[in-house]
């Protein structure tokens, strides 16, 4: 979820698959920090309207829960393209694929989330990330990792070098931050990908490569 210190004039957000959870929890021990919101927002029909956890602060604007010149700093965090892939993958065909039986599961509530993780469980690695990046793959298009998240940030940290980035903003002292759902067992990153795959993900994603210091 969204942490706002209203005194401080900042905001973390929690990109999805980029260290969300690590960056939130360490923020969230801050006793000025609160949540905004607490829990999801569901619709009528009882559909997810509102990621609690991975809100970005134009979602809380659209919601009413902020006001849209709040002039407050935004920080979130952002990941290598090449092993967000994989994570990705992984993630959601051992970890959220056990949510499917579960009624009450935010798999239930998020609209496409059930379709999005059958086809991460049907599919080997390469097919499921070349649908993953369509419709841009085809159309010679670029994307950004966590697009919403990062275009609206004033201060983006890189989960890979989470203490040197926290050093240059002065607060590594301060804002020790636990390493929460860490991926154990995985095999090499470049062991994912093919010749073309790789052409694929350096083209797509050639700005956030370049702008934030990632390579093969």
């Amino acid at each position: 979820m969204p942490l706002i210190d209203v005194h401080q004039g900042l905001i973390v957000t929690g990109a999805p698959g980029a260290g969300s959870s690590s960056i939130l929890a360490a923020f969230a021990a801050l006793p000025s920090m609160r949540a905004v919101p607490e829990t999801d927002l569901v619709d009528d029909a009882g559909r997810q309207a509102l990621d609690a956890k991975h809100a970005t602060v134009s979602d809380l604007v659209a919601h009413g829960l902020l006001p849209a010149g709040h002039g407050m700093t935004i920080l979130t965090t952002t990941r290598n393209p090449f092993t967000y892939w994989p994570a990705e993958w992984e993630r959601t065909r051992h970890r959220w694929s056990t949510e499917l039986d579960d009624e009450t599961s935010w798999v239930r509530r998020q609209p496409g989330a059930v379709s999005r993780i059958r086809a991460a469980m049907d599919l080997d690695f390469g097919p499921w990330l070349r649908q993953a990046l369509e419709p841009e793959l085809s159309g010679g298009g670029t994307r950004r990792i966590n697009p919403g998240h990062l275009d609206e940030a004033h201060l983006v940290l890189r989960v890979e070098h989470l203490d040197d980035d926290l050093d240059e903003l002065g607060m590594r002292g301060w804002l020790p931050v636990p390493h929460l759902n860490r991926g154990a067992g995985r095999p090499p990153t470049r062991s994912y990908y093919d010749d073309a795959l790789r052409t694929a993900v350096e083209q797509l994603y050639g700005d956030d490569l370049t702008r934030f210091g990632y390579h093969w």
